[in-house]
């Protein structure tokens, strides 16, 4: 099945479905598709980007 660009915006992946990239700093939060769905810079205690 094949999901059209607006249809990967309109939805949410699931949790099971991100991984986390971080540096002991900062990290971010990446679906299976690739994009970035919450980001927290400078610090993990800093507001979401």
């Amino acid at each position: 099945m094949r999901i059209s660009l607006e249809q990967q915006n309109e939805t949410q992946s699931a949790i099971d479905a991100h991984g986390i990239i971080g540096d002991m700093r900062s990290a971010a939060l990446v679906n299976d598709l690739g994009s970035i769905d919450f980001f927290c810079w400078p610090e993990f205690d800093s507001s979401h980007l």
